[in-house]
């Protein structure tokens, strides 16, 4: 039955009769000669301990066992504690996104100024949700063009600065015809 031996020089495998085993052969791939031997078996796998007794005892290093820490600062130079920083995933931008903000008070700005008709304080919130709404939707959007904030939100901060802008602008009208009806009324009563 033949063997399969693998050439010394090449590491080509090659198919041989047993007679050959022992004996200087050629190899075919780089026609260098060699003497033929068998491989030699791999030798068994360490056995396994079945106990936990048996096993050695593996311990965890702990933060004490590599000495005290210190805080690095950021004047500080050593080579020995370099500074770790969180990584980065994308622009850094100086302000975070307030796009749902400004939404949330363009819209409540607007429902307020609507349910004004019914309660005149609801006007009022209604004129200073709006205020705010338009103020910090325009200095927002001023800020995503000059690259100071995440401009993800550019649609929402706009749509919020419209709802405020469009809740005060109710909000007064509606103010206005209260104060026209109240002076309306006054006058006719006197």
């Amino acid at each position: 039955m033949p063997e399969t031996i693998r050439c010394v020089h090449c590491d080509v495998p090659l198919r041989l009769p047993e007679q050959f085993i022992g004996q200087e052969v050629r190899c075919p791939s780089c026609q260098k000669t060699f003497t033929a031997r068998l491989p030699e078996a791999a030798p068994p796998p360490p056995a396994q301990p079945d106990d936990e007794e048996d096993r050695p005892s593996v311990r965890r290093p702990r933060d004490d066992d590599y000495g005290p820490r210190r805080r690095p600062h950021e004047e500080d130079e050593d080579e020995d504690y370099p500074r770790r920083r969180r990584p980065r995933y994308g622009p850094s931008y100086a302000y975070g996104d307030r796009s749902g903000l400004v939404l949330t008070l363009g819209i409540l700005s607007l429902v307020f100024s609507l349910l004004g008709c019914a309660c005149g304080v609801l006007e009022l919130a209604s004129l200073g949700l709006g205020l705010a709404a338009a103020i910090m939707g325009r200095s927002d959007l001023a800020q995503m063009r000059n690259g100071d904030r995440d401009a993800s939100g550019q649609g929402m901060t706009n749509a919020g600065m419209i709802c405020g802008i469009v809740g005060c602008l109710i909000g007064l009208l509606v103010l206005l015809l209260s104060c026209l009806w109240i002076g309306f009324n006054i006058a006719n009563h006197q």
